[in-house]
Parts: C-alpha cells; structure tokens; sequence
C-alpha cells in the first residue's frame, strides 16, 4: 500500500509508516515510538475482503519459534483492526521484517495455543496486558510461519 487508505484505527501516521517501510524496502519505518521508545515492527500485506486491493498495517514485531505471532489489539479499542477482519477472509499475506519479505498464511489460534502464543507477545510487549483489560473482547492472536 502507498498510504491512501489507513487501516481502521489506524492514523494517518501508522498508514505513512506503512509507505515508508515498503518504500525503503524495509530501511525505514520498521520502529514506532510506544511511551518514549522505539519498537520493532513487522509490515503485513494482506488483500481486502470487499475490494480485494493491497492494505498494508505495521504490527509490533513478535518472533517465536519459527513464526511471528500476529495480535489485533488495536490499543485496546473494542473493535477488531481491519487487518484482522480480512486475514480472517483470506489468511494469505505478505510479511515484511526490514530486509526480509515472504509470502505466508496465518491462522487464528485459540485456547491453549493463543494462551502460549498471548505469552510471548506479551513477554515481548507488556503493554498488550493493559490493552486487553480496556476492552471486553479477547483480543485475537495469529501465528504466520517464517518461509524462507
């Protein structure tokens, strides 16, 4: 995506990060600033359920074991983020982390795989703890393999 169209909940600057990742090929963007640091971000690419055109969201860069680990907190708001109604469509999407792209499908984990899985996100990124306690949903956690 060049940035016209950010994802729900997203501002204006997450969609311009999005650009500026996939401009630079990775170079620049892969960092947002969360309470005064800067934390690594992935870049997916994923299609659009109704229109079927190329989104793109950074998401906060979770790697365990092969995989990276997707969560749809959007801040603890009570709406899923767009990105995740659509992998929900169509699982297929395109992963950025800085210099490395591959194609891959995610999957919606629930019961004890999403627990393992909430661990490491959280363990990476605490803030997801205060992001769940502001909403009433469980927020959603995908698992996409690394491909080489």
């Amino acid at each position: 995506m060049t940035g016209d169209t950010p994802d729900r909940g997203h501002s204006i600057t997450a969609a311009a990060q999005a650009a500026l990742y996939e401009s630079s090929e990775g170079q620049q963007g892969w960092t947002r600033k969360v309470d005064g640091r800067d934390v690594p971000c992935v870049l997916l690419s994923y299609r659009g359920r109704r229109t079927g055109a190329v989104r793109s969201a950074p998401v906060i860069r979770v790697a365990d074991e092969g995989r990276y680990i997707l969560v749809g907190s959007l801040g603890g708001a009570d709406v899923d983020p767009w990105w995740v109604i659509n992998l929900r469509h169509d699982p297929r999407l395109r992963l950025r982390d800085r210099g490395r792209v591959f194609e891959t499908v995610a999957e919606e984990l629930s019961g004890s795989a999403r627990e393992q899985a909430w661990s490491v996100a959280t363990h990476t990124f605490p803030r997801y703890e205060d992001y769940q306690s502001r909403t009433g949903r469980l927020i959603p956690v995908f698992a996409a393999p690394i491909v080489l």
